[in-house]
This record gives C-alpha cells, structure tokens and sequence, in this order.
C-alpha cells in the first residue's frame, strides 16, 4: 500500500481546527439557550409560550444543525489526520487531546440528553446546573490549548495541575456567582 499523501495533511489539520472551533461556539450557545430558556420558563403567559416554542427550535437548529455535524466533521477530520500521519498516535500529548476529546463527546451526549428531554416537555435542570454545564467545555478548551501549546515543556502531573487549577477557578466563579444573585424558581 502507498502511503498517504502528507501534503495536503495542513490543510485537514485547518478543517479540524475549523470543526473543533465550530463545535465548541455551537456547545457554548446551546447551553447559553438552555439557560435562557429555564428563565423564560419563569414569565407569564402568553410570553411563556411564545418563548418556549421560540427556543425549543433555536436549541433545535443549534444542535442539529451546529453541534453535530461539527462533532462528526471532526472526528472524520481528526480519523484522517491520523490516517495521513500514523506517528501522531505514539505522542503522549495526542492521547491526552484524544482523552480531552472523549470527555467532550460525552458532555455532547449529556447536552443531546437535555435536548431530548426538553423537546419531550421533560422538566430542565436547575439554574445553578446548566451555569455548571456551561462551565465545562470551557475548561475543556483550556485544557485542549494548553496541552497542545505547552505539550513540550510539560509532563502530565503539571498538567494535570493545571486542569484542576482551572476547574478549581470555574468552581469558585459558580459558587460565587451563586452566592451574589439568587436563583429563582419557575413560574
């Protein structure tokens, strides 16, 4: 077999890049929705369902036609990455990305999991939950770009500091973020 053409491997490295920018803006704003749909649920009628069907079908548009098509456009580009440059598997800092992306995938299914339930009229989570969720991927890019920056002056116990020392930070943004505005209930 011949081997893979390499010059065209900067380029997929760009789609990925693209996909992967793409699937955490679309990640960012579904969870943003989903915030801001739990408040709509708090006013009165008719604005309640006004709202309510308004952001059933953003969330819809936004994961059915952003989150997952990114998601799968990246997999298929990161596949063809490797498949072009089979040494990347080898590198420790590509199992730590792989791992990042793992994570990801399944915070994914977890947000498709509250979409699904939501387009059932299933009730959401609490305030305090989806301001949790929405902290994640952010420290997952944090992660993913620090790894990928500093994947040749760090060794994985540094950077396993870091992450917590990231998700220690989000925390502390949440818990005070909770303590200085009361969450209100539903309507």
């Amino acid at each position: 077999m011949e081997n893979p053409p390499t010059d065209l491997l900067p380029f997929a490295k760009a789609l990925l890049l693209v996909a992967l920018a793409a699937w955490f803006a679309g990640t960012f704003h579904l969870v943003r929705l989903f915030i801001a749909h739990r408040n709509a649920m708090a006013r009165w009628e008719p604005d309640r369902t006004v709202l309510h069907d308004t952001f059933k079908a953003m969330e819809r548009r936004a994961m059915l036609w952003t989150n997952w098509p990114m998601l799968v456009a990246a997999a298929v580009l990161g596949a063809w990455c490797v498949w072009m440059h089979p040494a990347y598997v080898k590198e420790p800092y590509v199992h730590v990305l792989l791992g990042t992306g793992a994570v990801l995938v399944l915070y994914h299914l977890v947000l498709h999991r509250l979409f699904r339930s939501s387009a059932k009229g299933e009730t959401r989570p609490s305030l305090f939950v989806l301001h949790l969720l929405a902290q994640g991927p952010t420290v997952l890019l944090c992660a993913m770009v620090a790894v990928i920056v500093l994947r040749d002056r760090l060794g994985w116990a540094a950077g396993s500091m870091g992450l917590l020392a990231i998700g220690g930070i989000a925390a502390y943004g949440i818990a005070s973020a909770r303590k200085s505005k009361p969450v209100s209930g539903d309507a």
